[in-house]
């Protein structure tokens, strides 16, 4: 081939690539049930810094549209279970579903929030599942 060919393919490729990246960015950004796990608790901890009180993290999640209480208790933390071990997190905790309209009604997510005998956080968990 020519080097024009060749020079006319790969840029024709980097767009290609730029446009597929540029779709993923903005599918990421705008679903958070598609983001992992590791990013949403980031942006939950961005959001609920450790040592917010219990109250204001239900403040939080009443004020946000795609969050729902599903369960809480002021009396065990949450259960954080992985391939192998499951531990309690905190002496309280809150769990919230996450709801976004036009989502996958086959993908959950749960955002866990662990506090200490004080109602201080001290920890967040994320869990998606996927299933009917």
């Amino acid at each position: 081939m020519s080097n024009l060919i060749k020079s006319v393919l790969r840029k024709l490729l980097l767009v290609v690539m730029a446009i597929l990246m540029f779709s993923w960015i903005i599918t990421m950004v705008g679903e958070p049930l598609r983001r992992p796990s590791f990013m949403v608790r980031h942006y939950v901890f961005m959001l609920t810094p450790r040592g917010t009180h219990m109250d204001d993290v239900r403040a939080f999640i009443g004020n946000a549209e795609n969050l729902r209480v599903v369960s809480s208790s002021y009396e065990q933390g949450f259960r954080r279970t992985r391939v192998d071990q499951s531990i309690i997190v905190g002496d309280k905790h809150i769990r919230a579903s996450v709801r976004r309209p036009g989502s996958s009604p086959f993908v959950a997510m749960s955002i866990y929030w662990g506090f200490d005998d004080n109602s201080n956080l001290v920890d967040v968990h994320v869990r998606t599942t996927i299933g009917p």
